[in-house]
């Protein structure tokens, strides 16, 4: 998994550049996740403590609303949320049978969310 988080980090700051805010990965249900990358104005105005804190809490509101009604299966499987905030917008895909997930962290620009679902729905949860 470690690769293929590699490889969409260098994908998304290729395409994003600075709009790119912060990218984890990790077993999100265990709150145990890596920082594979960080822009250096957010680390400045954030402690690892607040990140952390805003990274289990959007991660948890996730986990709370799959399988959100018993007609999600109409749908298909929920593949990628998008959160969108006055100030950034966070994505996250995440697999339900390895409990495995990807936060990506973007600046408010809109023109930034299809690249990133793009990249989202390409990753590989099982290996």
């Amino acid at each position: 998994m470690r690769d293929q988080v590699d490889t969409l980090v260098a994908t998304l700051r290729d395409e994003l550049g600075a709009d790119l805010r912060g990218v984890f990965w990790g077993n999100f249900a265990a709150e145990n996740y890596v920082v594979a990358y960080i822009q250096d104005d957010v680390r400045a105005e954030y402690d690892s403590g607040t990140i952390a804190d805003m990274v289990n809490i959007l991660v948890d509101e996730q986990l709370r609303t799959h399988g959100f009604d018993e007609l999600s299966h109409l749908l298909g499987e929920l593949q990628v949320t998008v959160r969108a905030f006055e100030e950034s917008t966070q994505l996250m895909a995440w697999d339900p049978l390895s409990e495995r997930g990807v936060f990506v962290s973007i600046t408010a620009a809109e023109d930034g969310i299809p690249p990133v679902i793009r990249a989202l729905r390409e990753l590989d949860f099982s290996v």
